[in-house]
């Protein structure tokens, strides 16, 4: 019997790996704006600055999470009346509007570095159908906000670089000591940045989540489970 031939076999499964792709962008998209119509706002698209803002010029292109991704933080996370739940990068505000329309919290923080996006997200807060929790929005890069104290959730989507990711998680582990407390992070890991949440000595990996062909989220907390 001939032997299958194994450049073709990895042909084949490379086309099907891109069906695929291009099955559940669709259906991604087709979420989302099902998400959008309920929520009444509109985050969709990208944003790409010409010229780097940031302390550290080291910011990333801003493209939104998915809802599925973020529904399944949330039940993760438990979240109750006394969490507060910041998005640093938050972009048109997808994940603090959502957040918002879903639970019952302290209060929900979004930061945002350009002032179209901040704008956008002022937009959508303001449209937004439901709200359970109060939304408070900064236009300020995210080195500088330190306001902090009693955020209990934190949500990194790859917003930036190593410098100022490294720059604040020091303003988190500064907050820790003015107002000890359980933390989470959620963090969308890239592979040279995911380190410093491993190499940072005060925090400890809890979880890896996986949400159908998302990339995984991880998360981290304070306080060993």
């Amino acid at each position: 019997m001939q032997k299958p031939n194994r450049t073709l076999l990895n042909v084949i499964r490379e086309y099907r790996r891109r069906q695929q792709r291009r099955i559940m962008r669709v259906v991604e998209f087709c979420l989302c704006r099902c998400y959008e119509k309920r929520l009444g706002i509109d985050t969709l698209g990208f944003f790409e600055s010409k010229e780097k803002q940031s302390f550290f010029k080291d910011e990333n292109v801003y493209d939104a999470v998915s809802y599925v991704v973020i529904r399944k933080i949330l039940q993760y996370l438990r979240l109750g009346r006394r969490d507060v739940i910041m998005d640093i990068g938050c972009g048109k505000g997808r994940i603090i509007c959502f957040a918002a329309a879903q639970r019952r919290m302290k209060r929900v923080i979004g930061v945002e570095l350009y002032k179209d996006l901040y704008e956008a997200a002022v937009d959508n807060i303001n449209r937004l159908k439901v709200k359970k929790t109060k939304i408070n929005i900064f236009h300020v890069d995210a080195v500088n906000f330190t306001d902090i104290d009693d955020v209990t959730i934190f949500i990194f989507f790859n917003p930036f670089g190593e410098k100022t990711l490294t720059k604040v998680i020091k303003n988190i582990e500064n907050s820790l000591k003015v107002n000890p407390r359980a933390i989470h992070i959620a963090y969308f890991p890239t592979p040279n940045l995911a380190r410093l949440f491993n190499e940072t000595p005060w925090l400890f990996f809890q979880k890896r989540l996986i949400v159908m062909a998302q990339s995984p989220i991880y998360i981290y907390g304070n306080q060993k489970d």
